[in-house]
């Protein structure tokens, strides 16, 4: 949230500035706590994170009472820092369900959501009112549907439901190819896959349209990678290769089985650079993908060049795959790794711990 004019160096100096001056812009003080949240919640800190989204809105109050007034901060009521904060709160208390430390909290004896995950639902319901301001059929109702699958809000969709997620998602995306924001189409791709495993999860193993639906679902986020490499995040790439992994990992066929581990590897190594706990601990394998994946522990590559390679050349990809993208896996790394420094050795050193703590993880299984 910055005016077109100011960069964030120039932005985050007068905010210093104001600050040294003993400023009192409640809105602009929240601009940057929520960006350290932001920070935060990547981290792994969701508790801390919880505690001080609500302090913040408090800070927002006296911006909605002045500009209820007509005296408008510079940065606005603080309309726009609400929804990041909801979103926030949102992310935070789905992660605080999920994670395996914290699961326990979260479980009622019937198949009704935990009070963290009912949380999570009410505020992206309120989200859903931001979204539709701008109209059921604009980008941001579509954002928010998008959303709403890939976090798991969709749960107990039945199979009706399902049904009408696919259709939703396919008509935007046929709707929107060749323009808008490659990210959100990527987005889109990998929840119309989510929508195919749910799909397949009502059928029986040995069904052909389950292995018919997962190939799909397979093949729709290897597209989601392609574009993610373009204009994604390192952490969106992380968790799209996550996604890759869990989807071989379940196949039938070995050959295929055996491809998991690479991308497990890069999502390790990419963890490892970013310090983003949601791919240090979410890459965490469960015992049938940890004794599968334990057949093929000698197939390891050596350096993180060949691993790029073996990515490169993943078949499920097809001719086009994620990681065949004009930007490589290894230009990726290397950027994460430190660009204009000597991030090669950081890049090795980080592999060999990554390597090293993989072998003892399968040998210790």
């Amino acid at each position: 949230m910055r005016t077109p004019e100011r960069g964030p160096e120039s932005a985050g100096e007068e905010f210093l500035r104001d600050l040294g001056a003993g400023a009192q812009d409640s809105v602009q003080a929240a601009l940057l706590t929520v960006e350290l949240l932001r920070v935060l919640r990547d981290l792994g800190a969701w508790r801390e994170v919880l505690e001080r989204v609500g302090l913040v809105f408090d800070t927002l109050v006296p911006a909605r009472w002045t500009a209820g007034v007509g005296q408008y901060s510079r940065h606005g009521d603080g309309e726009t820092l609400r929804k990041d904060l909801f979103a926030l709160r949102r992310d935070c208390e789905l992660l605080l369900a999920q994670h395996t430390e914290h699961a326990v909290e979260d479980k009622l004896e019937d198949d009704r959501p935990g009070p963290r995950r009912a949380r999570a639902r009410a505020d992206h319901l309120t989200l859903e009112r931001y979204a539709r301001r701008e109209g059921l059929a604009g980008p941001a109702a579509h954002r928010h549907r998008v959303e709403g699958v890939l976090l798991g809000l969709d749960d107990h969709a039945t199979r009706t439901e399902l049904q009408l997620l696919e259709v939703q998602l396919g008509t935007w995306l046929g709707a929107a190819e060749g323009h808008g924001d490659e990210a959100l189409r990527a987005m889109t791709k990998s929840a119309l896959a989510r929508v195919l495993r749910l799909r397949a999860g009502a059928l029986p193993e040995a069904d052909d349209g389950w292995c018919r639906i997962r190939k799909q679902a397979l093949s729709l986020e290897h597209e989601a990678l392609r574009r993610l490499y373009k204009s994604g995040t390192p952490m969106d790439v992380g968790a799209c290769h996550l996604r890759i992994r869990d989807d071989q990992s379940g196949c039938p066929r070995p050959e295929i089985r055996a491809l998991a581990l690479f991308h497990h590897l890069f999502v390790l190594l990419v963890g490892e650079l970013t310090h983003a706990h949601a791919l240090r601990e979410g890459a965490a394998l469960n015992d049938e993908q940890r004794a599968g994946m334990a057949e093929f522990t000698s197939a390891c590559p050596e350096t993180p060049e060949a691993l790029c390679a073996d990515l490169r050349d993943d078949p499920t990809g097809g001719k086009e795959g994620g990681a065949r993208s004009l930007i490589a896996p290894v230009t990726l790394l290397s950027g994460l790794a430190g660009p204009g420094r000597p991030g090669g050795e950081r890049l090795r050193s980080t592999w060999e711990r990554v390597l090293e703590a993989f072998r003892s993880d399968m040998e210790g299984r």
